[in-house]
């Protein structure tokens, strides 16, 4: 499910010019995706957000003139509108990101122990708001927020955003994070039953694969799952009494 909003001064509408919601009098407002849907965001600047499956994205309904803000709990892809002084600021659980125009991914997942930014096109300034520490970013860098430490990697761009053209990369993702982005497009809780050990996964498939051939991946870690009719997905080892055995 992906659906196009445009955000504007009367109110917030489909591309179609259907109405989602009127903001009449109020001086903020707020979008948020459904667990396994996208959704495409025009903001009243011209800056586009395309936010993942089970987000949040908060905004007024007009913007300073000194400054673009908006908060974030999710993941999302800016590209924001370049305005030399009018900069745009994306504030996360203690982390802020500030931009004049450019093009990034924030993944801040509140079940995420980290704050990923990624930088594909211009510079921006990540900082942390514990300790104040800061860092700028240039195209192919990530800032790792950890919630004690902010640090700052070079990384495949593409991988990260991956999710932007409706695909899944799980190089070198474990199978915690795995799960995580499968739980939130596919509306299925995580349940790991006994001592899981957190694998390492490779390659990756489109989103609109079903879940259960993505599940097959599992078998290959000597992983068994099973579905309960309430939603929940439950991942156990194979042989936990030979996992036991050997430690």
């Amino acid at each position: 499910m992906k659906k196009q909003v445009v955000i504007n001064g009367s109110g917030i509408r489909y591309d179609d010019g259907h109405e989602v919601a009127s903001i009449d009098a109020a001086v903020s407002a707020k979008i948020e995706t459904p667990r396994g849907g996208t959704y495409e965001v025009t903001l009243p600047d011209g800056s586009r957000v395309k936010l993942n499956a089970g987000t949040i994205l908060s905004y007024p309904t007009q913007f300073a003139k000194d400054k673009r803000e908006v908060s974030l709990q999710g993941e999302a892809f800016f590209e924001v509108a370049k305005r030399k002084d009018q900069p745009f600021i994306v504030h996360t659980k203690n982390q802020q990101v500030q931009v004049l125009g450019t093009q990034f991914n924030i993944n801040a997942y509140p079940t995420s122990t980290q704050i990923k930014t990624t930088l594909l096109e211009g510079r921006v300034q990540v900082k942390e708001l514990i300790k104040g520490h800061k860092v700028n970013l240039l195209p192919g860098n990530q800032a790792v927020n950890t919630g004690t430490q902010l640090i700052k990697q070079s990384v495949n761009v593409q991988q990260e955003i991956a999710w932007v053209y409706g695909k899944f990369n799980f190089d070198g993702k474990s199978l915690r994070q795995v799960m995580d982005e499968l739980s939130q497009w596919y509306a299925v809780d995580v349940v790991y039953k006994g001592d899981v050990p957190d694998v390492s996964f490779f390659g990756g498939t489109f989103r609109t694969s079903k879940l259960s051939t993505i599940l097959k991946i599992l078998k290959d870690q000597d992983l068994s799952y099973h579905l309960t009719d309430d939603g929940k997905l439950i991942i156990e080892h194979s042989n936990p009494k030979t996992q036991k055995g050997g430690q």
